[in-house]
């Protein structure tokens, strides 16, 4: 008797995904796979479609290979994209608010005018990214040659410099008193000057 596929396994099971416009009833991707995350990594692979605009909120695109993907404002609120490649990805005016992005690979990513506001950061590579205009973030540039980036998670301000995550006060307490580490500590008045200027405490 042949061995049937186990159905815990999604690839052996292709059934019709279907990929909408966040703002109309147009369809952007409708093929036969075994999950939105192996649909859209062919999709990307081969160039078929235009994803700009597309509604993915809550997707779960968990490692996903979406490496230079057309997702210009794409809806991707509340997504998993957690371990994510996005490296070079068109990101522009896309909504990434609540997204987990934990040790996603956004290095050259065009982030212009991106909803990242209480998305996690954390481990994420931003080397490179264009963050400029991008709400919830703030670029820090490259203090003492680390990638140094902000943002707010619920209300609390976190660091990224370098490969350490830490919140603003974790940061002062580890860096402080550091002579090799004064561009960070400037960043950090930085971050927090920038902060209370919006508002956000």
């Amino acid at each position: 008797m042949p061995k049937v596929p186990a159905m815990t396994d999604p690839t052996r099971w292709p059934m019709k995904i279907e990929v909408a416009s966040r703002y109309s009833a147009s369809l952007l991707l409708s093929v036969e796979a075994g999950s939105l995350k192996l649909a859209l990594e062919a999709s990307v692979k081969s160039r078929d479609a235009d994803l700009r605009d597309a509604d993915l909120r809550g997707a779960n695109l968990r490692g996903a290979n979406l490496r230079g993907a057309n997702l210009r404002g794409a809806n991707l609120r509340d997504a998993d994209l957690r371990g994510a490649d996005l490296s070079g990805a068109d990101l522009r005016d896309a909504d990434l608010s609540d997204a987990d992005l934990r040790d996603a690979d956004l290095s050259g990513a065009d982030l212009r005018g991106a909803d990242l506001r209480d998305a996690d950061l954390s481990g994420a590579d931003l080397r490179g990214a264009d963050l400029r205009g991008a709400r919830g973030v703030i670029d820090g540039g490259y203090p003492d040659q680390w990638h140094a980036a902000a943002w707010w998670r619920k209300g609390i301000l976190v660091v990224s410099i370098g490969c350490r995550t830490k919140t603003l006060a974790e940061a002062r307490r580890y860096w402080q008193g550091k002579d090799n580490r004064r561009e960070v500590m400037a960043f950090l008045d930085y971050a927090e000057a920038v902060a209370k200027i919006r508002g956000v405490k």
